[in-house]
């Protein structure tokens, strides 16, 4: 469905991405782990049209979109959460929703078809959708910036950091709706500093390192890769000793 070849990206004469290449298939969850700038949110900026690339080939469907307006790129079906969340604080939930289905303005059917949808999954927005933005708590902001995301009725979901900043019982309840998302058909591109929880619910994995992938394989392999555990689990005794609590996801 997804497919990046040999995608470099540069800040000035910086090469934030080099060469990379990876697949997204229908109906997968693919995650991308790697350290704070190893260039993960520079990947989903470039696919959702935020920026440009250097070199390289992005394609959906089979079609090359290389370089397109991001409304485009919503409007063929790839939808980005930015890292940060990025709601708009003083407007109501309500509408930041409605900003979120923008290309999707002339068909109010459809419209509230998707605040239904987005409600259903979080209900907690529904009894806060008069409510400034900015006076959510930080995993309701999460969960309005994942709900904004789905108003434009997307085939491809990209994900930055969707645990960043939360509590650990809120992570646990946006995973349990990203994977319920992904039982729903969805198509996912998740961005994760928190290497397990990407992994453990990731079909497949790349490891970015300094720009480049260095490893790949599907979530139980590079769960059990020792450079993995090592680099990113906390080495293998402490991530032996977290499974049991991270195992309800």
């Amino acid at each position: 469905m997804l497919r990046v070849t040999g995608l470099s990206v540069s800040y000035g004469s910086v090469n934030a991405v080099k060469k990379v290449s990876f697949e997204v298939a229908k109906g997968e969850i693919v995650a991308i782990i790697g350290s704070n700038g190893a260039g993960k949110t520079t990947i989903l900026e470039t696919i959702s049209g935020i920026l440009k690339p250097s070199e390289g080939k992005i394609e959906y469907q089979e079609k090359d979109i290389t370089g397109q307006k991001a409304e485009k790129i919503v409007r063929l079906g790839i939808s980005h959460m930015p890292e940060g969340r990025k709601i708009f604080p003083d407007l109501t939930v309500e509408d930041n929703l409605l900003l979120g289905g923008w290309v999707r303005r002339r068909d109010r059917q459809i419209i509230q078809q998707n605040i239904d949808i987005v409600f259903s999954y979080f209900p907690r927005l529904k009894e806060r959708k008069a409510q400034l933005a900015g006076t959510l708590s930080g995993g309701e902001q999460q969960m309005l910036a994942i709900s904004r995301a789905l108003m434009s009725s997307p085939n491809v979901l990209l994900l930055d950091e969707p645990s960043l900043g939360l509590a650990p019982i809120m992570v646990q309840e946006i995973y349990r709706i990203i994977k319920e998302l992904n039982s729903q058909g969805l198509t996912i591109l998740l961005v994760e500093q928190m290497a397990y929880l990407a992994l453990k619910v990731a079909s497949r994995g790349y490891v970015l390192e300094n720009g480049r992938i260095v490893l790949n394989g599907t979530g139980t392999e590079l769960l059990q890769n020792p450079k993995v555990i090592d680099a990113y689990l906390g080495g293998k005794k402490k991530n032996q000793k977290e499974k049991p609590k991270e195992a309800s996801l």
